[in-house]
């Protein structure tokens, strides 16, 4: 996209080439019934994508069953790669990353993306939400509603 893309905000992003934890979730299988699914995808967004099991309720329940259901590509191989390394240096737009500071996909090291995003940009803007897991933008709407704004706004 070139310099049609001012700014570029990763959430949570995979794709730096560090080690990854893989996490125990549970497949959909044929035959289970609406009940069983909806237990499946609240244990699966429990593990994967929020901080805080509380704030898991039916619509993050409805739109990862959506998700999983619709998707047509197994995103997780991609995860594990270096892909960003290597495409980030041709973006021209400015740079940041926020992930929820209870993010499992980064298995305790968004220091160490942090430190893989200000090596490739210097000045890169990196920062973390409290109390949010990967759906950082779920958990904490206002906290990253804020940020995302004034990322945009180029105040930060």
């Amino acid at each position: 996209m070139g310099a049609r893309v001012s700014s570029l905000l990763l959430l949570g992003a995979a794709g730096l080439g560090l080690p990854r934890k893989p996490l125990d979730l549970t497949r959909v299988e044929p035959g289970m019934t609406p009940q069983e699914i909806a237990d499946v995808q609240r244990g699966n967004l429990i593990k994967l994508m929020f901080g805080d099991a509380r704030r898991v309720d039916d619509l993050a329940v409805h739109i990862q069953n959506e998700n999983t259901r619709c998707g047509r590509l197994d995103s997780r191989p991609i995860a594990f790669t270096d892909t960003l390394v290597h495409t980030l240096p041709k973006a021209s737009a400015r740079l940041g990353a926020i992930w929820g500071e209870q993010d499992a996909t980064a298995a305790g090291a968004i220091e160490q993306n942090f430190a893989v995003l200000r090596q490739l940009r210097p000045g890169v803007y990196c920062d973390t939400i409290a109390h949010a897991g990967h759906w950082a933008q779920w958990e904490q709407p206002a906290v990253f509603d804020a940020k995302l704004t004034a990322f945009i706004e180029g105040k930060i």
